[in-house]
């Protein structure tokens, strides 16, 4: 998929958690738990450096929290986060 370069993810992804979180004031339950699907089978994996830059936190702690919180999995030497699941950590620390 081509994704033009101007698009700014970071606004992006904080669109999509508010649009998520509408949707459990509109229907009045949450969507399902993305720590419920295997981390193996996440549909929003991608490596540090962009978590980190997505996120604003540093590639160091998103490695750790792959290693001890199962956000992400290691792929050819290299940590894949789960976009989602790093959302959840970092909102509980006023990162995101």
């Amino acid at each position: 998929m081509n994704v033009p370069s101007n698009i700014d993810l970071l606004l992006l992804d904080r669109l999509i958690a508010e649009m998520q979180d509408l949707r459990v004031k509109i229907t009045g339950h949450e969507p399902a738990d993305p720590f419920e699907r295997p981390i193996e089978k996440a549909d929003d994996l991608v490596d540090t450096a962009v978590a980190s830059e997505r996120l604003n936190v540093p590639q160091d702690t998103l490695r750790s929290w792959c290693r001890t919180r199962r956000i992400g999995l290691k792929r050819g030497g290299r940590w894949l986060v789960s976009m989602a699941r790093a959302r959840r950590i970092a909102s509980r620390f006023n990162r995101v």
